[in-house]
């Protein structure tokens, strides 16, 4: 069996921004296709300066990171992981389960 290296991807928070921004620009090209009307005009212009705001907030903004307070009572807890015939993905599970932000103290 060979092994196996699991390196969980540290940009997860940008492409989750990057997959926002592009839902955004998509809806904001399709809105700003209603400019043509002149009925809409004014609408779609205030649709768009708002868009452009966020889009401008989701680019720029930086993602806290998740901070465990000491003080917080978390249960004990066990993990079972029920596994036939798994061999190639139990070394990247292993690797996962030893990766947790939990107190070691309290996983069985």
């Amino acid at each position: 069996m060979g092994r196996s290296i699991y390196q969980p991807s540290k940009n997860i928070s940008f492409h989750r921004r990057l997959k926002a921004t592009i839902v955004v620009l998509l809806v904001w090209g399709s809105v700003s296709l209603l400019h043509w009307l002149p009925e809409t005009q004014w609408l779609m212009l205030g649709l768009t300066s708002i868009l452009t705001v966020q889009t401008l907030r989701m680019l720029l903004a930086k993602p806290e990171a998740a901070v465990m307070e000491s003080k917080i009572y978390l249960p004990p807890v066990s993990i079972l992981v029920p596994a036939k015939n798994e061999s190639l993905v139990l070394p990247n599970l292993v690797y996962s389960l030893c990766q947790l932000n939990y107190p070691s103290d309290s996983v069985d």
